[in-house]
């Protein structure tokens, strides 16, 4: 089980690597995780949606999150989505 200093060192990489995305991992009330999630900064439009890029995405850890957004990234170059980062 990662500490809470290992989360937040962990939510703080991957807000820097994955700059289109806002990165959590939400807890429930007794402290218990609620998986991992990513939410884009920038609403998607239908024709990036129809090409296969996803609003957010929500894993049970952070490899299976990590995997998922090098997969939206991969299609991001494909279609030429730029990352709307704030």
């Amino acid at each position: 089980m990662n500490s809470p200093v290992d989360v937040e060192r962990q939510l703080a990489v991957l807000n820097q690597d994955y700059p289109a995305w806002r990165i959590a991992r939400p807890v429930r009330a007794d402290g218990s995780s609620m998986g991992w999630w990513a939410i884009r900064h920038v609403p998607l439009t239908p024709s990036q949606r129809c090409a296969g890029l996803v609003p957010s995405i929500a894993r049970g850890d952070v490899v299976a999150l990590v995997m998922e957004l090098g997969v939206q990234d991969d299609i991001a170059h494909r279609v030429g989505y730029t990352t709307g980062a704030p």
